[in-house]
């Protein structure tokens, strides 16, 4: 019997040990939003993988605000093997911030905060020889967008049109961009988004508003018709420093389908923005 409880104490105190070990290391706060195709309406099985992948998400966030884009894009592979298939093994702690269904996209959406083990996620990244990234701009995007026959806005950020081809091409050129949907948390004021940008401790937050309607016949020139979009996009810096740079292009598209003007005329826009102004965000140095 004596035996018996010098080894359940001894468990217990390797267990505090562990603990505090854990407690004690470094840790970052990660917000992702985690999305899953909705099956025959099984909520529980679409939170379930839509939460595993907000794990995932946010964990790939640590790592990229960690290593240089190229060196990433090249070393994917060996993530997915090391860290991107056990994300619960770096993640100290998380709460649940948003969740719900979205029937018209057919898929469930869960937003997260991630207590993340940095320390532990950087000993990976050296031990696979990846570069590390020297100024990690990161940047988050809140867009609010309004379709023909809204009467207000729609406030969107990865599900948006605009801003997922923003964050596309922004990333393209090694521009970090968070992945979430601030429709939880924003509530359409550009101090809000400064203020939320702060807490996501990110460098640079855009935004902006678009909308997208059928183009006057002068514009569109087609005869089969076309959608026009209207983008209109800020870069403020959250440190104070102010606005960065701005960007408003107008796109017309011809089109088949309305939905599909609808969609080609907004990306249009949106590569277009993002191009005019990458060079403003590439050059900007928090401080300066």
């Amino acid at each position: 019997m004596r035996q018996w409880w010098w080894v359940l104490a001894l468990m217990c105190v390797r267990l505090l040990s562990h603990a505090g070990a854990v407690s004690a290391a470094p840790t970052g706060q990660y917000i992702a939003e985690g999305v899953s195709a909705l099956v025959q309406y099984d909520y529980a099985a679409a939170r379930e993988r839509a939460l595993q992948n907000a794990f995932r998400e946010a964990l790939e966030d640590a790592v990229g605000d960690m290593t240089e884009p190229r060196a990433l894009t090249r070393s994917l592979q060996s993530l997915r093997t090391r860290l991107y298939t056990k994300p619960l093994q770096y993640i100290v702690s998380y709460r649940v911030l948003w969740e719900y269904p979205d029937p018209p996209q057919k898929v469930y959406r869960v937003g997260i905060e991630a207590e993340i083990l940095v320390q532990d996620v950087s000993r990976v990244v050296d031990s696979l020889g990846i570069t590390r990234r020297q100024d990690a701009r990161r940047l988050a995007i809140f867009m609010a967008e309004r379709y023909p026959g809204q009467t207000s806005q729609t406030f969107a950020a990865s599900r948006g049109i605009v801003a997922e081809v923003l964050r596309r091409e922004l990333q393209a050129q090694g521009v970090r961009v968070l992945a979430l949907d601030p429709g939880r948390l924003w509530d359409g004021q550009e101090t809000s988004a400064l203020a939320v940008s702060k807490q996501l401790e990110v460098k640079i937050v855009l935004v902006g508003w678009a909308q997208v309607q059928l183009a006057p016949y002068e514009a569109a020139r087609a005869p089969g018709g076309a959608m026009q979009a209207i983008v209109d996009v800020k870069a403020l810096a959250t440190d104070g420093s102010g606005q960065i740079a701005q960007a408003q292009v107008d796109a017309v598209v011809p089109f088949t389908e309305r939905e599909q003007g609808e969609v080609q005329a907004l990306s249009q826009a949106a590569i277009d923005v993002a191009a005019r102004l990458l060079p403003a965000l590439t050059a900007y140095r928090s401080g300066r």
